[in-house]
């Protein structure tokens, strides 16, 4: 017998009839949509149980560097480490930066020499 030549039929225009996937095959997250879970995969830090592990790895490490960053400036700010000091521009002086259209401060902040001697006068 003669091979059967099979039919294919032509694409029919509408919806598309299938339905996509809307689960994660390496996570196995389930999404509200197909496009949602196009997104999750085009992510640069990808996903997995070893990218999920670094993502909190990384997370874990900001929140500490953050919190010491604050538990610093909270301990800096007791012992008066920023001073305020104000600078007095003459007549020529502002006319020169205005017209360089330049804004000038009246405050400028300045940091002591050393920590030590900070909590010294703070301690007076």
């Amino acid at each position: 017998m003669a091979p059967v030549l099979r039919h294919v039929s032509k694409k029919k225009p509408g919806r598309p009839k299938t339905r996509k996937t809307k689960t994660c095959w390496r996570c196995h997250v389930t999404f509200s949509s197909c496009t949602k879970l196009k997104g999750h995969l085009e992510r640069k830090s990808g996903c997995g149980p070893k990218a999920v592990a670094a993502q909190a790895a990384r997370r874990k490490k900001a929140s500490r560097l953050s919190s010491k960053v604050q538990h610093l400036k909270r301990q800096l700010d007791k012992v008066g480490w920023w001073e305020v000091h104000e600078v007095i521009l003459d007549e020529e002086t502002k006319g020169s930066e205005a017209i360089a259209g330049r804004q000038y401060d009246t405050v400028e902040f300045k940091k002591p020499m050393s920590l030590a001697a900070s909590r010294s006068a703070a301690s007076r």
